[in-house]
């Protein structure tokens, strides 16, 4: 599997809040597929993964600050650039205030947990239901745990 685009983040203003770029979110997908040994690399890649972040919520003020994360996942066939499969995941994390001082860093914590899990569970329910006619049955890949 490859990453062909990832799209919908914005970089972060230094004068705003904190947010979650194009280029970070490709490099995130990009470890989380080599850790899990989905990753295509020096082949060429049986499927292409799209993903489009849809929507970051954020809180403008708060001790406890979540984030929640909403992704479209794509995956297309590489080779006659088929749709296979789509998922729109959900999720959230909370940082709460004894984790960090200022709230910009709750918020980036919570950015950067939300986008975690976001495809954390994209990922789980790819191992559950993997594309057709895969080579390699991603359930039978092991899962490694959340850092947490």
């Amino acid at each position: 599997m490859a990453v062909a685009s990832v799209d919908g983040g914005r970089e972060t203003n230094p004068l705003w809040t904190s947010e979650v770029g194009d280029e970070d979110f490709r490099g995130a997908l990009n470890d989380s597929l080599r850790t899990y040994g989905w990753l295509s690399e020096g082949e060429a890649p049986r499927y292409i993964l799209r993903a489009h972040l849809l929507e970051i919520r954020q809180p403008l003020v708060g001790l406890a600050m979540t984030v929640t994360a909403k992704v479209r996942y794509e995956l297309v066939d590489a080779v006659n650039e088929e749709p296979s499969q789509a998922e729109t995941v959900t999720t959230e994390h909370t940082v709460p205030y004894g984790q960090a001082f200022a709230a910009d860093d709750r918020v980036r914590m919570a950015n950067e947990g939300a986008i975690r899990a976001n495809i954390q569970e994209f990922l789980a329910r790819l191992a559950v239901k993997p594309p057709p006619s895969s080579s390699t049955p991603v359930a039978e890949v092991a899962m490694p745990k959340s850092p947490t």
